[in-house]
């Protein structure tokens, strides 16, 4: 559910005039009841079930045996959705609970949250894991559509540039 219609990625932009508008502004949500806009839970629960179905994906494919540069691939582009996920949540909420493995190679089902910086931190590293496993756009098995290599440094970079704008204090 997390890009159904009018849910993502507005409810990052709730604050802003031309989201709330008068209908938004003058009913339930202008009185200060977020709860009553129907996608306010999509953008916890969405990316988590990205986060939860790509652990579980990755632990999968890792004990399968087919052409390794295939095999990376598809984790290159696990890894990049669960640290897309990850992206969006520490900008929404700071502090997030961490899911690093699946549940089924036993992460706790409830974690506490861990700091902005070690979520920056993940983000980071995920990502330059994925740009390491994924086809680059040149190369004859990349997929026209897919997640390529290109992308992962694009949003790396995006990561970058959002820790530097304060987002995160004292980044480097």
């Amino acid at each position: 559910n997390m890009f159904q219609y009018g849910a993502f990625p507005k409810v990052l932009e709730l604050d802003h005039d031309d989201i709330t508008g008068p209908d938004w502004g003058m009913g339930d949500f202008g009185a200060g009841n977020f709860t009553a806009f129907w996608g306010i839970n999509t953008m916890w629960s969405g990316p988590y079930t990205l986060i939860k179905r790509s652990n579980f994906g990755i632990y999968k494919i890792t004990s399968m045996g087919f052409d390794e540069k295939a095999k990376n691939n598809a984790l290159g582009q696990l890894n990049f959705l669960k640290a897309w996920s990850y992206f969006l949540l520490v900008r929404a909420y700071g502090d997030v609970p961490l899911y690093k493995i699946s549940l089924e190679e036993g992460a706790e089902p409830q974690m506490p949250r861990a700091p902005v910086k070690e979520v920056y931190d993940y983000i980071i590293e995920t990502l330059k894991l994925a740009e390491s496993q994924l086809y680059s756009v040149k190369d004859g098995k990349y997929e026209i559509g897919r997640i390529s290599k290109r992308a992962a440094s694009t949003l790396l970079a995006k990561v970058y540039l959002q820790m530097a704008s304060g987002a995160l204090s004292g980044a480097q």
